[in-house]
This record gives structure tokens, sequence and C-alpha cells, in this order.
């Protein structure tokens, strides 16, 4: 299948050794990369399919122009473009809505503003337009430059990989620009840091706006301390986030200090959350949603549950839960129960650690249960589910304090009344 070049999107399928892999919690980072392979298919398949579904406009035809000659003069350049995690999201939204609904303007000439960024990077030509947004035009993978036009098209020129917005040459060295940011965390592992990008909002809670100096050295610091403790107790979640974890959008700090998080399910590897005071937290938030990015990486290629309206208890939530929530849920909790396990060994430490161990690991093997009697699994589920038990049944055999696990399986039956109480119709 052609992409939107030259080159050729691939059909993938995950080896059984793979996916038990995946299945065991881990994977490693050479299934990460299998997974991640995958992801540039389909993200290269969502650029083609956004464009063929736009109206065959001069613009259309320009800013196709303008990347198929970028992607000759630097294939690789234009590759890490179009992959990229922004513009995934851009292209997944427009085939979403454009069979259905009016796509705005500003979301249509995003496609001009991707043609730029190529012509930038190959140091190529290209001259179209480009939008305003709340007195800024984005470029992606640069950054954006304030404008004086609030909402409304600007034109934009690329000369052998020089900028002029509305006849003004706007270096990349120039004051106004707003560069797009990474946070470099560990030896060499480089995570973009979102606070920019106009598709970034793909989140049940709305991104933060671009941090301050201070504020971005506040992620900074707490993500470095996060890694630290990643690589010094969890070495075999750092290699795979290493692999995978390619961006982080900051939420607003929430009023009530309960810490969210989420997984962009259309750029995997994308994870928004605001930031926790503990890095420890942090660490495991990473963990966390970055397991939703490899599960939902497998089911983007392989079935593992048949679609039902069926609802589930799911212990760490208060909703009735459908079938592929519990299954991401499970599969999430793992990866928390064995992070808390690993740092409990330390309770100097991380005195909350042993408190937190307990109850992930109550509430996984449970949810475990409940996934396994719902008989909506596939075949290659139901061994999915066989690799998760033999990753739940070492997490059972580590040895806690009776009063912890006490404590746990209270807390577990108290969230379990008060769920059939508030889901009659589920439980």
């Amino acid at each position: 299948m052609a992409d939107s070049g030259g080159g050729v999107v691939e059909q993938h399928a995950l080896s059984a050794t793979t996916l038990q892999a995946l299945a065991d919690g881990y994977g490693g980072a050479e299934a990460v990369a299998e997974l991640w392979r995958g992801q540039e298919s389909r993200r290269l398949l969502l650029f083609k399919l956004a464009h063929d579904h736009l109206a065959d406009t001069t613009d259309r035809r320009t800013a196709l122009k303008a990347v198929f000659e970028a992607e000759d003069r630097e294939p690789e350049l234009v590759r890490a473009i179009l992959v990229d995690p922004m513009v995934a999201l851009w292209a997944a939204g427009i085939v979403r809505r454009a069979p259905r609904e009016t796509v705005p303007l500003a979301d249509i000439v995003r496609l001009n503003e991707i043609a730029v960024a190529a012509a930038m990077w190959a140091e190529s030509d290209v001259e179209t337009r480009g939008w305003s947004r709340n007195g800024w035009v984005s470029i992606p993978t640069i950054g954006r430059l304030p404008v004086s036009e609030q909402s409304g098209p600007v034109r934009l020129v690329v000369t052998k990989g020089l900028l002029s917005v509305d006849g003004l040459d706007r270096d990349l060295d120039d004051p106004g620009w707003q560069h797009a940011r990474t946070v470099t965390v560990g030896d060499d592992t480089d995570v973009q840091l979102e606070d920019i990008d106009p598709c970034r909002d793909t989140f049940h809670i709305r991104a933060a706006e671009r941090l301050s100096d201070s504020d971005f050295d506040v992620w900074r610091r707490a993500l470095d301390a996060a890694w630290q403790i990643l690589t010094q107790y969890c070495p075999e979640r750092v290699l795979e986030l290493s692999a995978g974890l390619h961006a982080l959008v900051p939420f607003p700090e929430p009023e009530n200090r309960t810490a969210h998080s989420a997984t962009a399910r259309d750029a995997i590897g994308v994870i928004g959350l605001d930031l926790p005071k503990d890095p420890a937290e942090l660490a495991v938030t990473l963990i966390h949603e970055f397991q939703h990015s490899k599960l939902s990486s497998v089911l983007d290629v392989l079935d593992l549950y048949r679609p039902s309206d069926r609802l589930f208890f799911a212990p760490w939530r208060t909703d009735a839960r459908p079938i592929s929530g519990l299954l991401q849920g499970v599969y999430a909790f793992i990866a928390v129960a064995d992070t808390w396990a690993r740092l409990s060994a330390v309770p100097e430490r991380f005195p909350r650690a042993q408190r937190e161990f307990a109850e992930s690991r109550a509430q996984v093997s449970e949810a475990l249960d409940t996934l396994a009697g719902s008989d909506l699994l596939t075949s290659a589920g139901e061994r999915f589910l066989t690799g998760m038990r033999g990753a739940v049944n070492r997490l059972n055999s580590i040895q806690l304090p009776t009063v912890a696990e006490a404590a746990a399986e209270r807390l577990l039956a108290d969230r379990r009344a008060a769920w059939q109480i508030a889901n009659p119709a589920a439980s």
C-alpha cells in the first residue's frame, strides 16, 4: 500500500513470542520497537487518508506537492514529520470528522503548515497559507510565531528552507519564536514536552498553556527524578519507555490535587498528565499510561476480545466498564502493582509503596478473575490472559504483612459494595 509519498505502508502482525512477552507485563525494548513500526505505518496511512478526505483545492495540491518534493530531498526528516505525534492527532481528527461534519478551516489549513515544516526541514520551497489561532501561527515539529491577526489566514513562504510570514522573514533565531521543546531524561532519551501545538488538546482534560521557563524547569527536574527511580528499581521499564515514549502533554494543576493522566489513543506513546508532587508517583504514572499505549498498539493489529454491551466492575473505577476498559485496566495495573512492589523493598525511601502495592495487587487479582469469567476473549485474548495471570501469580507470591493485606481487602470490599449500589444494572 502506498503511503503519502513514495514509500510503502506495511501490514503488521505480532509474533507469538512478542505477544507472550507483552502479556507477561513487560515485552522489552525489542517488542516495543516492533509495536512502534506498526504505529509508524498506521500514522502514514492516517496522513494519506486525511489528505484524501480534504477537498481537491489548490491549497491541498500545493501542500502535497511541497511534501513530496521535500520527501525526495530528505526522506527521513519528512517521514519524522509525518509520524510526529501531533501530526498523527491532526490526521486522525480529520479522518474521524470529515465524512460526517464540516471540518473547521483552521484544521484543513493544518495540511499547509505540515508542508511548511517539511520544506523548512528539507530546505526546499513552498508558498501557501497558514492560520492564526489566537494570534499565533503554528508550524508542526518547529514551534509557533506571534502574528498580527488573532484569527484568520496567514501567508507563509519558504524559500530554500527560510520562512517568511506575511512578508516578514522569520529566521529560527527570531526571538518571537516559541520553539517546540524536548526533555532529555536518562542518558539519551528525548521526550517532547508538548505545550503549544494546537492538536495537543485530545484528552478529556484541556491541555495546559505554554509553560514558563521556570515551570518547564520544574517539569524537567521532576521527570529526571522519576526517571532515576525507574532506572534504579525498574530498569526493564526504562528500556521500554526509551523505545516508545514520545511526548508528554502537561495538564493544568488540578484544584483538588487529584492527579490526572491519560493516553492519546490516536498517538500511541503520548501521555497527558498533571505533575505529581512525588517523583515516585510520577514514575508509576508513566508506567501506568505507557502500558495503555502498549496494549492499544497490540489491539491495532490483533483482536483480543469480542465487542459486547456488557459492563463490569473494575476496582479502580467508580463507573461500570466495558470489556475494553476492563482489559486495559488489568494490563496497566499489573505494571502499577509490579512497580510499587519493587519500591516497597525500600520502605525507608518509599514509605507508601507497601500500602500501594497491597491495594493494587488486590485490585488487579479480582479484575483478572472478572476478565477471565467474561467469556468475551478471543483465542488470542485467552493466550494474553494466560500471560497476565502468570504476572499476577508472581505478584501474589510476594510476602506482605498480614495487616497490609487485610487493609487492602477491606478497601476492595468497600469499593465493590459502593460500586454495586451505584451500578445496580451492571452488577
